[in-house]
């Protein structure tokens, strides 16, 4: 939500054309919730880590080659973002084999839900308090601490306060 203050902080107003991008590269970040090849490493089975990444690579440069050429530089983006996720997912089966554990288990489906809620709603109190602010970047210095401190006292209030510390 705050990419258009961030380039115009980072980068001058100049930059402006980049905003788009800054906010489909934002999504990368979600991306690392789910290691790929974490067990795999843990693991030692540096075979299925090779074997993995001869089959994406390939699939991924075509895919951006395919996709730059015919929608220019935010089709490689998405392109790009598509293959991480493809990877990630593709990476669930094996982890999940080796951890014998189901779906529901080996992803926190509850804390995430809460997690999402939680920037949902920073988010939809920063987009409210927006008109307030006659300049994007002063809603940005603003509203930024406060999606932030919104955002980990409920990490505290849902996950820490309601854990029980039987020592």
């Amino acid at each position: 939500i705050y990419s258009e203050p961030i380039v115009r902080l980072l980068f001058t107003s100049r930059y402006l054309p980049a905003v788009p991008f800054l906010r489909f590269y934002a999504i990368t970040y979600l991306f690392f919730i789910l290691p790929y090849d974490a067990v795999a490493r843990a693991r030692g089975d540096g075979g299925w880590i090779l074997r993995t990444s001869l089959v994406i690579a390939p699939l991924s440069i075509a895919g951006i080659w395919f996709a730059a050429g015919r929608w220019g530089a935010m089709g490689a983006l998405i392109a790009f973002l598509s293959t991480q996720g493809a990877i990630r997912l593709y990476s669930l089966a094996y982890q999940r084999r080796w951890l014998n554990v189901p779906y529901f288990e080996f992803l926190p489906v509850k804390q995430m839900t809460t997690q999402f809620g939680m920037a949902l709603t920073a988010t939809a109190i920063s987009f409210l308090l927006r008109p307030v602010f006659s300049n994007p970047l002063t809603w940005f210095l603003v509203t930024g601490p406060l999606f932030t401190a919104i955002y980990f006292i409920g990490i505290y209030y849902f996950f820490y306060e309601s854990m029980s510390y039987n020592i």
